[in-house]
């Protein structure tokens, strides 16, 4: 199989995103980064993004995306959203401990239906910041519209024992990879995760394109050894992940890597 790469500092172009999109957050520690810089690259460049979760995320999280609106599943009014400028998060009240709540799945379908945008970016599973999970049977709440998913993990678990401090949802991960506590993460060790249906792409809408993020690859001593696990996803995969994005969110570095003939930007 031949893979080709390119550099991009663009996120939104590294998706290879088009003009609309509903877009699906699932995986390891880093989502809520990667929202924030793709809402932040969105108003940038003149587009307007919108920031939501079905689970619930921190309060800090949400604002820093930019203005936080509370908004109830029931109305379908949507005067709260229009005319809100870019760095713009939708969630529900009454969650405790520091953290907002999500809306509904169906609730998201019907905002992005309705309100103008160009993209809408839900973050529809937590990990507790760990860089490593698998879905609980709750999980991920992706609304049915979604066109990409996009399956996050940290590249910073490589080569490390499996630990609570690795992995959120430990015994899930253990049924998915069949590494025990203490076991070394292996780049093999993971990929059962980017392509079983009890993996990080469990509940993909039919017809949504998956999309694989390796993050923090500034903390990855072999540059080469990153590139040789994009490439065993996209192998592994059957032409199920469009494509894989290795790089660093912070920094705002990726490179794409996607099958001859599969990369369109």
């Amino acid at each position: 199989m031949m893979v080709s790469s390119r550099k991009t500092s663009s996120i939104i172009g590294a998706l290879c995103l088009s003009s609309r999109e509903l877009i699906a957050l699932v995986g390891g520690g880093g989502k809520s980064s990667l929202m924030r810089v793709f809402v932040e690259e969105a108003g940038i460049t003149g587009r307007k993004a919108i920031a939501t979760t079905t689970t619930k995320v921190r309060s800090a999280e949400a604002e820093g995306i930019g203005s936080v609106v509370y908004w109830d599943d029931e109305d379908v009014s949507f005067q709260k959203v229009f005319g809100q400028g870019p760095g713009l998060f939708i969630g529900r009240e009454g969650v405790e401990g520091g953290k907002i709540g999500g809306i509904h799945p169906e609730a998201a379908d019907r905002l992005f239906s309705k309100v103008p945008m160009d993209f809408l970016i839900v973050e529809a599973d937590g990990a507790a910041g760990r860089p490593l999970k698998a879905p609980a049977a709750h999980e991920p709440v992706i609304p049915s519209s979604t066109t990409v998913v996009v399956a996050v993990i940290g590249l910073e678990a490589l080569g490390k024992p499996v630990s609570g401090d690795l992995v959120f949802r430990m015994e899930r991960f253990e049924a998915v990879t069949g590494l025990k506590p203490g076991e070394i993460i292996s780049r093999e060790s993971i990929l059962p995760l980017f392509f079983l249906e009890t993996g990080l792409f469990k509940n993909c809408p039919a017809g949504a394109r998956r999309v694989v993020v390796l993050n923090k690859i500034d903390l990855m001593d072999d540059a080469g050894a990153v590139g040789s696990l994009a490439t065993m996803i996209l192998a592994r995969s059957f032409g199920q992940v469009e494509r894989v994005v290795a790089g660093s969110i912070a920094g705002k570095r990726f490179e794409v890597f996607a099958t001859r003939g599969g990369e369109t930007a």
